[in-house]
C-alpha cells in the first residue's frame, strides 16, 4: 500500500501485470491502423514494421508511468506507448515529421474505426453533467494522489466553451522525457485534435507543457471550432 504523498510515477510491474489488456489495445488499435502503414509501405514491409513496433510496444511497458485506474487515461498513456515505439523503430530512416504522420494517420484510422453510432455517444457523455462532476472529481483525487497526470477543471464562460482543463502534469510529457524524446513531445500533443475532429465537437488549445508552457490550455465546446496551436505542423 502506498502513502498518500508516494509520486505514482513508477509502481513496480504495473504495466506488465496488466499486459493482457495493453496487448488487447495494441492489437485492436494496429487492426484499425495497420492501413496506413500499409499505404506508406506496402503490405509485405508494413506488416515487418507492425511487428517490430509491437516489439518495442512490449519493451516499454516497464517504462511507463501509471496515471490511475481512469480507463481513458490509460488508452489515451498507451495510445502514447504505440507513439513512441512506432518512432522507435523509423527514426532512423525516416524524418520526425513523417513518422509523425504515420501516427497521426495510424490514429485518425482508429478512431474513424469506432462506429458512428459510439462516437456520437461519446460526444454526449463529454458534455454530461455526470461526466463534469467526475472529471472535477478526479482532478482533486489526482493531485492528492500525486499521480503522473493532473489537471485543474475550468468553468466555462457560457459562450466561447462549456468546460475546460489546464493540464499541470502530463504522464506522456514524463514517459517521452524519460525516454529522451524531447523533439517528438510537440508533435505527440497534435493527437489531441484527432478526436474531436472525429467525435465532431469543438476543441482549442493555445499551448502546452511540451513547448515550455506553464500548463496545457484545453478548451472543449459542443459545436466550435478545433484549434490548436502549436510550434509543429501536419
Amino acid at each position: 500500500m502506498h502513502s498518500k504523498n508516494y509520486d505514482y510515477y513508477e509502481i513496480e510491474n504495473y504495466w506488465l501485470n496488466k499486459n493482457k489488456y495493453c496487448m488487447a489495445f495494441f492489437n485492436k488499435a494496429a487492426k484499425n491502423g495497420k492501413l496506413a502503414v500499409f499505404a506508406k509501405y506496402g503490405q509485405e514491409e508494413g506488416n515487418l514494421i507492425l511487428e517490430l513496433v509491437k516489439k518495442e510496444y512490449e519493451n516499454l511497458l516497464p517504462t511507463v508511468p501509471y496515471v490511475g485506474e481512469i480507463d481513458i487515461m490509460q488508452r489515451q498513456m498507451l495510445l502514447t506507448v504505440i507513439f513512441a515505439a512506432i518512432y522507435r523503430v523509423l527514426k532512423e530512416k525516416e524524418k520526425i515529421g513523417n513518422i509523425w504522420n504515420l501516427c497521426n494517420d495510424f490514429n485518425k484510422a482508429f478512431i474513424m474505426n469506432l462506429p458512428k453510432i459510439v462516437r456520437w455517444l461519446i460526444k454526449q457523455s463529454t458534455f454530461s453533467k455526470k461526466f463534469k462532476n467526475d472529471f472535477k472529481k478526479n482532478a482533486k483525487e489526482q493531485k492528492e494522489k500525486n499521480l503522473a497526470d493532473q489537471w485543474e477543471y475550468v468553468e466555462g464562460d457560457g459562450k466561447t466553451f462549456d468546460y475546460g482543463t489546464n493540464i499541470t502534469k502530463c504522464a506522456k510529457l514524463i514517459f517521452l522525457q524519460k525516454l529522451g524524446y524531447e523533439e517528438f513531445l510537440p508533435y505527440c500533443c497534435l493527437v489531441d485534435k484527432n478526436f474531436a475532429e472525429c467525435c465532431n465537437y469543438g476543441f482549442k488549445r493555445t499551448k502546452t507543457l511540451a513547448e515550455g508552457a506553464e500548463y496545457c490550455d484545453f478548451r472543449i465546446s459542443k459545436n466550435g471550432p478545433v484549434e490548436v496551436k502549436a510550434s509543429v505542423k501536419l
